[in-house]
């Protein structure tokens, strides 16, 4: 874990990557999402239960996703401003 750490405060190039490939996992996300939605609302199922369930789905990722930013955004204006 370590090794992840270090390249994400390093190198910038490491972290781009690691952004797109969120980004990626989040397009899977909406898809994924999007196919349960439709089959929900065929058989039925109450709206409110539905969106508890996307929501359940979409937490974890845009939690990871805000950190990822947060870690992104503090280097690239460390290295900006020098501080």
């Amino acid at each position: 874990m370590h090794w992840l750490l270090r390249a994400l405060e390093e190198f910038a190039l490491f972290r781009r990557g690691v952004i797109a490939s969120q980004i990626a996992i989040n397009v899977y996300l909406i898809n994924l999402s999007f196919k349960y939605i439709m089959y929900a609302t065929e058989i039925g199922v109450a709206g409110t239960e539905v969106v508890m369930v996307v929501g359940a789905f979409h937490a974890p990722q845009a939690v990871v996703m805000g950190y990822l930013f947060k870690v992104y955004s503090q280097k690239k204006e460390q290295k900006q401003y020098g501080t």
